[in-house]
């Protein structure tokens, strides 16, 4: 195991490089994962310009994001005995923690290394009212890198001084082996629900059975159903839902995805995933796997709480939170 680090003025650079054959590129800012290898081949989707993912707002590729993930409707928070208004950022709507986002913070960071692993361990402290979100918090999330697996595995941990809503994702887009999109890929996912989304603004409604456009559980091409009508014809464009994930398959393999020879598989112990399509490109974008940003280029598997179970988001005061999610990479 092979790590390096790289001071800049506005953001630091770390690479670790492992015996297994995974190398992966970090960032301090949004404890964000700007590229991740294996065998020679990049197995993400990002900008190659990491100036500019580092310093744009709305630019979530492989960062942090929170305190909560997802929409959150006309950044209105309503639960227990908190009430929230937070920071509209898509149109009336409060996404991935609003411009305030953690994604967008400076986080201190150390590498450890250990007979079982290489981590970074990255850690900051949110402050009361920050975005609009209540309570001081403690961050720390932590990449563990094995020594005798192509593994990555992030860990999240959470400590607040006041009781509070907490839910936060990594946003990796995967295109295994840098093909032009990921159209070929074939997605399983452990979900017969998902999470409907309302057409105008793409906010969770609530928990229906999975329709056929959706049904990955016994493993589907992207191609098969992203450009349905039933999905295009509406402002997701494409995959943008959350898949509810069964309850027996919570803590080992969620969701597979294979192609170009590649395999990745995903664990977690949180219930639900949010697959997006990169319905919305940013055209001509140009990224670190030689191509440019195109619709369908990538895809997300963020391992996510149920959008609106406010109940399993609480935290209490001098509570700490953990959760993980894993992404093992090897050969179809």
């Amino acid at each position: 195991m092979s790590f390096e680090a790289k001071e800049m003025k506005e953001y630091d650079l770390i690479k670790i490089d492992s015996k297994s054959g995974l190398s992966v590129i970090f960032a301090d800012v949004g404890a964000t994962v700007v590229e991740i290898r294996y065998d020679g081949k990049v197995m993400t989707y990002a900008p190659a310009d990491i100036d500019k993912l580092m310093k744009t707002r709305g630019q979530y590729f492989g960062k942090t994001i929170g305190r909560l993930n997802g929409r959150i409707k006309d950044s209105h928070l309503e639960y227990d005995d908190i009430c929230l208004e937070l920071e509209p950022n898509e149109g009336k709507t409060c996404l991935h923690g609003g411009f305030n986002s953690i994604s967008t913070k400076r986080f201190e960071y150390e590498i450890e290394e250990n007979e079982r692993s290489t981590d970074v361990i990255f850690e900051y402290d949110s402050k009361d009212d920050e975005a609009g979100f209540n309570g001081n918090v403690h961050w720390l999330v932590r990449y563990v890198m094995p020594h005798d697996r192509p593994s990555l595995r992030i860990e999240f941990e959470m400590s607040p001084d006041q009781k509070t809503l907490l839910a936060p994702t990594n946003h990796l887009y995967f295109n295994l082996g840098g093909s032009k999109d990921i159209m070929s890929h074939v997605l399983k996912i452990e979900s017969s629900k998902i999470m409907k989304v309302d057409d105008e603004d793409l906010n969770p409604i609530g928990p229906i059975d999975v329709p056929a456009v959706l049904d990955f559980r016994k493993g589907m091409k992207i191609s098969e159903h992203v450009n349905d009508p039933e999905l295009v014809n509406t402002k997701a464009r494409g995959y943008d839902h959350p898949f509810v994930i069964d309850e027996d398959k919570r803590g080992g393999i969620i969701a597979t995805l294979t192609g170009n020879g590649c395999r990745l598989d995903a664990y977690s112990d949180l219930p639900c995933l949010i697959v997006y399509s990169n319905n919305y490109p940013t055209t001509g974008m140009a990224l670190t796997n030689g191509n440019v940003d195109v619709i369908h280029g990538g895809i997300t598997l963020e391992a996510v709480e149920i959008p609106l179970d406010y109940a399993s988001m609480l935290v209490q005061a001098g509570e700490t939170r953990k959760r993980f999610v894993e992404y093992a990479f090897g050969k179809e």
